[in-house]
């Protein structure tokens, strides 16, 4: 391509200087931003806000509500419990709002769609010529994994069309351009990633990722113990001169009496687009999470995020605020504008803020209500049960015996005493699971990483959505502080583990969550207790057959709930993690942990329990 500024820095060039062929004359603003009368039953409250500016007009797509996952599909629901699809909204001043149109509509997407469904973090960017929108979306019902689609329109308000997907690039891709008009991608995970995306080839259904991928953020400042976990997301991108600015969110380790989990934007600097790129010594610059910058009224860089600092009711809505540079072209830190104040830039940019009543939260014009499906008896659990695995971490598949120390991050195969082979592949979160020897046992150390058994890697299969039980035989070493502890789980799907109260929990999809209702016991540190679980029925969430779930500890009943249990068979199993990533990861040790397809009885998990701990020698 030709040499010269990309048509996005240009676009960005063009609308610095306050609003487009005019002076600057003032703006106010109070947060949160309301549009419920444009938004009307589709409600304002969001995730992920995403602002261009285009001429004198913002435009603004978002997560919508409902916002869940795949694991919240339910053919039952309104858009089977997803969110509608992506809805444009626009203003010139942030106070009165247009509904422009939808991107893209759930339900006027034929089933077989492959972005029907989810659609999260959309934004929209202006790339040679073209504005192209990019969102992380699902076909819920065919199984297959979400991923980021692309699509293109000659007008912000489109129509967008030739939605593709980019594949590989997976949740809250961003692009940005450099002087040539190469694009690049930001993908998310434990880290920063960037790559070159070719999105040429878009009419003809043809983009990709090309070339190296690089860590334009290591995530450092977990292991320093300043962030909560690795995991870092919503990434966004601007130029300053021959300046590179990455924003991306993180969970902060905030100590203000006691630890608490804060959802902050951090910051790291490049000259060039694949980096290096320079982090930020500062662990959090902005309190606010997951946000974009635009081009404010003003001719500075604003936020667009959903607030966290002053966010008591709990409510998800718009909120934007100015961002300033220090001397030396860094982002300065800044806090977001509280509820109670009204914020006046003076056409000389002079500011006041004024105390005021909080904004009321709207109320919503109801959908037409969806009517519950009726639930059937629950369908016993006919055959015997039986192992699919058997692991006490003393050898390996090939009989050899599992060193002690920590397992390297990779595949294993670990001896299994129901006689399957199956790949388990170790996480490190920082440094990876170990092997340890306790009282003469060996035993899984789980406080450094985890164990993930990847979905389909049968049969038999692990991550199966019906008629199975689970037991395991932990230690509690650290008790929770920000996260809850998975023992074992089928990640996203089914878990048993200890709250961040340091209670028993065990959840089986969206409606048979924390089945004790709170008067689980409470797991001491330093104390081996025996935990099972079995869940008959299926959940498959086509079934309308309650499910029965069961809980055990040390081989007496402790819990138990009969409901619609409803989770996809598209998980990880793991061992010491309850959430994706290793996160969630449980600080003990697990000695042995076995997995049945079927319903095992209350006296095999009495029986277990009584047994002495010989099984990990």
């Amino acid at each position: 391509m030709r040499k010269g500024p990309s048509i996005l820095a240009t676009l960005g060039l063009m609308l610095c200087n306050g609003f487009a062929g005019g002076e600057f004359t003032g703006f106010e603003w109070q947060n949160p931003i309301h549009f419920d009368k444009a938004a009307g039953a589709w409600k304002d409250k969001l995730r992920d806000p995403h602002i261009i500016r285009v001429d004198d007009t913002y435009y603004l797509t978002s997560t919508m509500t409902p916002c869940g996952g795949p694991e919240e599909y339910d053919p039952y629901k309104r858009y089977e419990g997803s969110s509608p699809g992506l809805r444009l909204y626009s203003t010139k001043d942030f106070k009165e709002w247009k509904a422009e149109c939808w991107i893209i509509k759930g339900d006027e997407l034929p089933d077989d769609c492959p972005y029907k469904n989810q659609n999260w973090a959309p934004e929209i960017h202006h790339i040679n010529g073209k504005f192209h929108v990019v969102t992380y979306a699902d076909n819920w019902k065919s199984g297959d994994a979400p991923d980021c689609y692309v699509g293109v329109a000659d007008k912000v308000t489109g129509p967008y069309e030739h939605i593709t997907q980019l594949k590989g690039a997976g949740c809250d891709v961003t692009f940005t351009t450099d002087d040539d008009g190469k694009v690049y991608a930001y993908m998310i995970g434990n880290g920063i990633r960037v790559q070159q995306a070719d999105l040429t080839g878009i009419e003809h259904g043809d983009i990709k990722l090309v070339g190296p991928v690089k860590m334009a953020v290591e995530p450092v400042y977990a292991d320093k113990g300043l962030w909560v976990d690795k995991w870092t997301e919503g990434p966004w991108v601007r130029r300053r001169g021959g300046k590179y600015y990455l924003f991306y969110a993180v969970h902060l380790l905030v100590t203000d009496g006691r630890p608490s989990n804060q959802y902050y934007i951090d910051l790291s600097y490049a000259d060039h687009p694949m980096g290096p790129w320079t982090q930020d010594e500062r662990p959090g610059v902005f309190w606010g999470g997951h946000g974009a910058v635009f081009d404010g009224p003003d001719g500075r860089w604003w936020y667009s995020y959903k607030n966290e600092k002053f966010n008591g009711a709990g409510e998800d809505f718009l909120c934007i605020d100015p961002l300033d540079f220090l001397s030396d072209g860094r982002i300065a830190s800044s806090d977001p504008t509280a509820y109670d104040i009204i914020t006046r830039i003076a056409p000389d940019h002079s500011v006041t803020r004024t105390p005021a009543k909080p904004k009321p939260v709207p109320v919503y014009e109801p959908l037409p209500p969806v009517a519950p499906p009726t639930m059937l008896p629950a369908v016993k659990c006919t055959y015997e049960a039986r192992k699919s695995g058997d692991w006490n971490f003393v050898a390996a598949g090939d009989g050899t015996t599992l060193p002690m120390g920590t397992i390297k991050e990779g595949t294993l195969t670990l001896s299994n005493a129901a006689g399957f082979a199956f790949v388990a592949r170790a996480l490190a979160r920082p440094a990876g699971p170990a092997i340890v020897e306790h009282d003469g046992h060996h035993a899984l150390d789980t406080s450094g990483g985890n164990l993930v058994f990847p979905e389909r890697s049968a049969p038999p299969q692990l991550n199966v959505n019906k008629n199975f039980s689970v037991w395991a035989r932990v230690m509690p070493l650290q008790s929770p502080t920000l996260q809850p502890q998975g023992f074992v789980s089928d990640v996203g799907r089914w878990s048993v583990g200890r709250g961040r109260d340091g209670r028993l929990t065990a959840d089986f999809g969206p409606h048979l969550r924390n089945i004790m209702r709170g008067a689980a016991p409470t797991l001491e540190n330093n104390h081996w207790y025996d935990i099972g679980i079995t869940f008959e029925g299926d959940a498959n969430p086509q079934d309308l057959h309650e499910d029965i779930a069961k809980v055990y500890l040390d081989g007496k009943l402790v819990g138990s709930s009969t409901g619609r249990g409803m989770f996809n068979n598209r998980g990880d199993f793991q061992i010491g993690s309850s959430w994706y990533d290793g996160n969630n990861k449980f600080a003990g040790l697990i000695e042995h942990v076995i997995f049945w397809d079927g319903v095992v009885g209350e006296s095999e998990m009495a029986a277990l329990s009584a047994k002495p701990a010989e099984m990990g020698k």
